[in-house]
């Protein structure tokens, strides 16, 4: 009996001294895990931001003279302006109205678009409606998003164009459901060309959709 309490005992000491060995060997090998993880995490961070600094190199790079001249007006007028985060919001408009001209979202389109556009966009709903019919669209995503134009027009009013190329499906359907123009299942490569104005003065940080050829 006695040699049995003896194995157990160092049996238990064996153990603990184990367990002890173990976490050590554990918490070292997290510290060497987590450093080359460290590592990595940062050189994706900086991979990223040379990859973003490449692309605005390249698209300053592609401009027009003209379009190069009022770029740097108004990198000096907007704070961290760019090429890059203005076609980013500019394609994001852009699906944005696509969307919501086809639903008739005219709280959405009131706010991205200027009031005569505004106009223009309503009459098109109420034609629509008069005919009893319904516009359906499938967004599928922009190929291309391109500033073709700029300048600085009267009253400061900052104008960019940009052309569009797309991939939609679009069809006008009947209150029957019946297709008046387009197609329901044929995907559609789109060009269209869109201005994009903000004032300089006002302080605005908007840009709105003055022109569109939808």
């Amino acid at each position: 009996m006695l040699d049995i309490f003896i194995f157990a005992a160092i049996a238990v000491a064996v153990i603990w001294r184990l367990s002890r060995t173990l976490g050590q060997v554990g918490s070292e090998n997290d510290r060497i895990i987590s450093a080359p993880y460290e590592v990595l995490h940062t050189r994706a961070e900086e991979e990223a931001i040379q990859k973003e600094e490449e692309a605005l190199a390249f698209l300053e790079n592609s401009m027009s003279p003209q379009v190069r001249q009022v770029y740097e007006v108004l990198q000096e007028s907007i704070p961290n302006f760019n090429v890059n985060t203005f076609l980013s919001g500019a394609k994001k408009a852009y699906e944005m109205i696509v969307i919501a001209a086809a639903k008739g979202d005219t709280k959405t389109l009131q706010a991205l678009l200027t009031p005569d556009l505004h106009k223009k966009y309503m009459q098109r709903f109420a034609d629509l409606v008069q005919q009893q019919y319904t516009h359906q669209c499938i967004f599928i995503g922009i190929d291309v998003a391109e500033i073709v134009d700029a300048q600085i027009a009267e009253k400061n009013i900052a104008v960019l164009t940009v052309l569009f190329q797309s991939e939609q499906v679009n069809a006008i359907l009947d209150k029957n459901g019946n297709i008046v123009t387009g197609d329901t299942k044929k995907v559609q490569k789109l060009q269209h060309k869109w201005v994009f104005t903000r004032s300089l003065d006002s302080g605005t940080t908007l840009w709105c959709v003055a022109d569109s050829d939808l």
